[in-house]
């Protein structure tokens, strides 16, 4: 069985991967937001893994940190799954929107933030009204606080753009994304998938930026099959 590490997107943590810890094991799910850079938490994440052999499957910030663990250290990754993410560093215009949100937050506005967002950013038209999703998220949310998401957000802000060393990889990689992700659209996907050359690209309908929570037996059947390769 192939050894997986699940990386958690913003605000998340290993109920992000419920469905997915179900169906392959519960195997290691990592802190991903102790460091407000991206590059320091991957390499921090791989000094708290011994494996040398591991899977990588990461959700929108998770999948950003699975581009740069797979740049550090390539030789110690042999799949890799990037659910709802997105190679590219901030352009000017969402550096200002991050800005904005992280004033928002030192302003006392965090639950608010959260909330506000979940809907018309997160999910899917069809799952916008789905109580266990929401209060999922929510809960995760919550139990991640403000300085967390903080970190994070600096960290997404100033992340390193990746599509230099997507022609670099070579693992078999699973590149997936639902057709309604609003914060990591199908360009960026496609992108990302015409630059790794072992790569397969699943869309997913009726699906938004959590496809793990929206679509958990499709994204497991895509998994089942890159775990194969």
């Amino acid at each position: 069985m192939t050894d997986i590490l699940w990386l958690p997107g913003t605000l998340c943590d290993h109920r992000l991967f419920a469905a997915q810890r179900e169906a392959f094991g519960e195997h290691t799910t990592a802190e991903v937001g102790q460091f407000d850079s991206v590059t320091m938490q991957a390499h921090a994440i791989w000094q708290q893994i011994e494996t040398s052999n591991v899977a990588l499957v990461g959700l929108s910030y998770g999948g950003i940190l699975a581009l740069e663990m797979i740049r550090q250290h390539p030789e110690r990754v042999s799949h890799l799954a990037i659910l709802d993410s997105n190679a590219r560093n901030d352009t000017g215009e969402k550096q200002r929107e991050r800005n904005a949100l992280v004033q928002r937050l030192f302003e006392g506005d965090f639950e608010n933030i959260v909330m506000d967002q979940l809907k018309p950013l997160y999910l899917a038209k069809a799952n916008q009204d789905n109580v266990d999703i929401l209060n999922t998220v929510r809960d995760m949310a919550m139990d991640q606080g403000q300085a967390v998401l903080t970190r994070q957000i600096k960290a997404v802000r100033g992340r390193p753009d990746q599509r230099p060393n997507l022609a670099s990889i070579r693992v078999p990689t699973l590149i997936m994304a639902g057709t309604e992700d609003i914060l990591c659209p199908e360009d960026r996907q496609r992108e990302m998938h015409e630059g790794i050359p072992y790569s397969e690209l699943v869309l997913l309908e009726n699906c938004g930026h959590l496809a793990t929570l929206e679509q958990p037996e499709r994204v497991n059947q895509a998994l089942e099959q890159l775990f194969k390769r």
